[in-house]
Formats: structure tokens, C-alpha cells, sequence
């Protein structure tokens, strides 16, 4: 905290950063302490990486360690407030404005009579008006979508998930209105389908095969169950989870999809094989 305030932000990030690798590892060895607890302490420190790099403007780090704060269950109402606040404001500065005023949104849900939130919400709508806002929304699915792509490629799967999220996030965002979800939907269905699927294996990769099951599955339910991929992702989720037989129908639907696929083909037979 000293080094955040006499502005060496980078030293101060480190330092938290030692901090919750310290509260990891004293949880792991010592399974008495409650994880209510363990998960507010990590928020508290998560949130205060948020302002060192809110304070360096390195926009999508303030981001990426808010939204730490904001996904766990175990933060009083005052921190998510700043939470959701540092995150509009960061989602501004990159033009992510529909995601900002989702963010702000928040914001007046947990203090309905916070000012400052509503004048984002106003500025945020009078730009947004008319169909550039569709268009908007559409660019940035498919900016989020190759920025998670080239993290993916250069192993740096929590950013791609971080990535990924931020444009599922905007789809779901785009949903609360049915005039721009029906545009949304008509123009960009394959990319919101690869955001999900991308991040679907880019936790398989982290051995988060729950989470893995369940992005295929939004696609399956949700968007397109006729997707190649999400029922081809699903199968190779619910296998690691030692679900052989779900596992080897969803197979054999992807390859009834894409009959011509080498590698669902070449899954297929091996789950089937290791069943006999």
C-alpha cells in the first residue's frame, strides 16, 4: 500500500501479487481456514491490483483483476461498488461502451442513488443511439474473439478467457433488448458460437473440465445445437469427467454434423474403443 502511494504502482503490484500466491499457499496447506474468508481477503488484494494499474492506465489489467473482485461470492457490497466502478470506467477508455454501461448499471442496482453512475449511464446512451450501436457491438465480438485467439496461441489461457468472457459478456449484454439481439444474432452467430467454444477449450487446457462442459453447452442449448465444435468440445469435457457413454453420444453427434472430420472421427473411435 506504502509503494501505491508513493506512485511506484509496478512495486506495489508485485508486492500484492507475492501476497495472494502467500494466502494460496497457507490455504492449501491449511484447510481450517474458511473460504468465505480466504476468497475476501483475495478480493481486497485483487481490488487493490486493480487500482495500481488504474492508476498506470493499463486498462485491460484493471479489468481483468475487477472483474477477480466482482465473480467471487464472498465480497461486501461497498467493494463490488468500486469494483464495477473501476471496470466501466476502464471499459470506457477502450470504447468498450456497452459493457461500461453494464458495469454502471451495477453500480446504481447496489447504490441506487449514486450520481455519478447514472450521468455514465446517460453519456453512454446518447452515443450509443441508432445502429452504429449494432455495428459497435459486432466489431468488438470479433475484436474480443482474435485478441483471445492470439493469447490462446501464445499459452496465456487466462487472458484468453478473460478475452473470451468480455465478448460474451457484450453478447449477453446486447440480449436485453430484442431489436439488437435479433441483429446481433443474424450477423455475428458464428463468432458468439467461437467465443464460447474458445473458451470452452481453453479451460479444458487448464483441466477445468466443468467449466469446459458447460461453455459447449450454452452453445448446444442456448444459440446452435447443431454446432460441430461445442458437441465435439461437450464430448471431450464429459469423457475427463469419466462420463464415457454422454461423452462418445456427443461424439458421434459432431461427427454426424461434420462426417469428413479427421480429428472427431479419430476421438470417436479411441472413447469407443477404450469402452470394449
Amino acid at each position: 500500500r506504502q509503494m501505491c502511494i508513493r506512485d511506484r504502482y509496478k512495486d506495489a503490484i508485485e508486492a500484492y501479487k507475492t501476497c495472494l500466491r502467500t494466502l494460496e499457499k497457507v490455504r492449501a496447506t491449511n484447510s481450517t481456514i474458511p473460504k468465505a474468508e480466504f476468497e475476501s481477503r483475495s478480493a481486497v488484494i485483487n481490488n487493490n491490483i486493480a487500482i495500481c494499474y488504474k492508476q498506470s492506465e493499463s486498462h485491460r489489467d484493471v479489468i481483468n483483476y475487477t472483474s477477480k473482485v466482482i465473480n467471487s461470492p464472498h465480497v461486501v457490497n461497498e467493494l463490488k461498488v468500486k469494483a464495477y466502478t473501476f471496470r466501466a470506467q476502464a471499459n470506457e477508455a477502450i470504447g468498450q461502451f456497452p459493457l461500461a454501461k453494464n458495469d454502471w448499471t451495477k453500480v446504481k442496482e447496489l447504490q441506487p442513488d449514486n450520481k455519478i453512475a447514472q450521468k455514465a449511464i446517460n453519456k453512454i446512451n446518447s452515443n450509443m443511439e441508432g445502429g452504429s450501436a449494432i455495428q459497435e457491438i459486432n466489431d468488438q465480438l470479433e475484436t474480443f474473439k482474435q485478441k483471445g485467439n492470439d493469447l490462446f496461441k501464445s499459452k496465456n489461457y487466462d487472458s484468453a478467457i478473460a478475452e473470451f468472457s468480455s465478448g460474451i459478456d457484450m453478447y449477453r449484454l446486447s440480449m436485453s433488448g430484442e431489436d439488437v439481439k435479433a441483429e446481433v444474432d443474424k450477423s455475428e452467430f458464428a463468432t458468439i458460437c467461437q467465443l464460447y467454444t474458445n473458451r470452452s477449450l481453453c479451460y479444458f487446457t487448464l483441466g477445468n473440465y466443468e467449466k469446459a462442459a458447460e461453455d459447449a453447452d450454452a452453445v448446444i442449448e442456448g444459440i446452435d445445437p447443431n454446432n460441430a465444435k461445442a458437441r465435439f468440445r461437450k464430448g471431450m469435457a464429459l469423457e475427463k469427467l469419466g462420463l464415457r457413454d454422454k461423452a462418445i453420444t456427443e461424439l458421434k453427434l459432431a461427427v454426424k454434423i461434420e462426417p469428413e472430420n479427421e480429428l472427431f472421427n479419430k476421438e470417436l473411435a479411441a472413447l469407443t474403443k477404450k469402452k470394449r
